[in-house]
């Protein structure tokens, strides 16, 4: 631990630290303290040798304004723009002001594509069907939780959800 009270990197390289561990957590990067962000080019910067990488984005940005709910709005917006640039009319009526849809979540995870295993935290204040919407949108197995409530579930291939 840092000075500052902060968890701080350990004064052994993390290939080390391997033998003696089943798992080693890492947070790599923040999105001061927001619930969803967009990457910057150099992160996250993920330590050689890891096996796995899991996303944590947090349920409570759904539904917004994309201003106050993602680290780096612009980039967001950049992103979602890039991607929904087959219709044009829809991206352009995009600003800061608009809502995070379950969508546009999806959309960001996908275009980013910076891990391997996807956990939804703040599952408990999302409704089923904003958590199928996001579910259909996202096409990929992931996890929803609720840590604060001390739980998670499987969520599989959502083929079959309804929203």
């Amino acid at each position: 631990m840092a000075e500052s009270g902060k968890l701080s990197p350990p004064p052994v390289p993390w290939k080390d630290l391997l033998p003696y561990a089943d798992y080693i957590l890492i947070e790599a990067d923040g999105s001061k303290r927001l619930p969803l962000k967009a990457h910057a080019p150099w992160e996250p910067v993920i330590p050689e040798g890891n096996a796995r990488t899991i996303a944590v984005i947090g349920g409570s940005g759904l539904g917004h304004p994309i201003k106050e709910a993602v680290h780096r709005p612009e980039l967001f917006l950049s992103i979602l723009r890039e991607k929904l640039s087959e219709n044009p009319s829809g991206s352009e009526a995009l600003t800061e002001r608009s809502p995070v849809t379950e969508e546009m979540a999806a959309l960001v995870l996908e275009r980013e594509a910076l891990f391997d295993k996807l956990l939804l935290n703040q599952a408990d204040i999302l409704s089923a069907p904003s958590l199928s919407r996001f579910a259909l949108a996202f096409r990929r197995p992931f996890i929803a939780a609720s840590l604060r409530e001390n739980y998670c579930f499987p969520m599989p291939l959502a083929a079959n959800c309804q929203p």
